[in-house]
């Protein structure tokens, strides 16, 4: 029973990246066969996905088997996800490489910052940090798929996206002006005053 405990958490996250892997490949079929609207499975698997993103977290607090196993495979669900689809849209026109380059340098300053946010005081020693607006940001992202297969034979859903998309950079961009803000703070202090690190 432990054991299963354990692992429920990491089986929902991994049931994600396989889900993903399947929503990709129906997106893909959708986009380059010229569908006229997007498959009712896509709106299934994506609804799993987000449900899944949602419950893997806090399945692994209320059974307290949090782990860096599961904290590492939660981001690679989040990727797994959100890029492949998103880089397939990019090559379909409907969503712009803007869009998805913002997302990937949002992402690659959330892990890169982390390491430096761990050493703030009073911050819960976890593998990363997370932020509110960040938080928000990724919600956007994880949006953005879902809205772009509405804009496939419902124009009128292109505006809807957009606003999704620039909302979403705008929050990715100043949570990550302010989390490297607050690493640059954390780092002249340890170069000034070393001690202060240790409060």
């Amino acid at each position: 029973m432990k054991r299963f405990k354990r692992l429920l958490p990491n089986a929902v996250t991994l049931a994600r990246i396989a889900c993903s892997a399947v929503f990709v490949y129906v997106l893909c079929k959708s986009l380059y066969g010229h569908a006229l609207h997007m498959p009712a499975v896509l709106y299934g698997l994506e609804a799993f996905i987000w449900l899944s993103d949602f419950i893997d977290g806090r399945l692994a607090r209320a059974l307290r088997t949090e782990s860096a196993v599961g904290a590492r495979l939660d981001i690679l669900a989040d990727c797994s996800f959100i890029f492949p689809a998103l880089m397939l849209f990019n090559l379909s026109g409907i969503v712009p490489v803007w869009f998805t380059a913002v997302a990937a340098l949002d992402f690659t300053g959330f892990l890169l910052t982390s390491r430096y946010l761990q050493k703030t005081p009073h911050e819960p020693k976890r593998l990363f940090v997370f932020d509110t607006l960040g938080r928000l940001a990724a919600m956007f992202f994880y949006t953005a798929p879902m809205l772009a297969c509405e804009t496939v034979g419902h124009a009128a859903f292109t505006g809807v996206l957009y606003a999704v998309l620039y909302l979403a950079a705008f929050l990715a961009i100043v949570s990550m002006t302010a989390r490297v803000r607050a690493c640059l703070i954390l780092l002249l202090r340890s170069h000034i005053h070393p001690d202060m690190n240790r409060l």
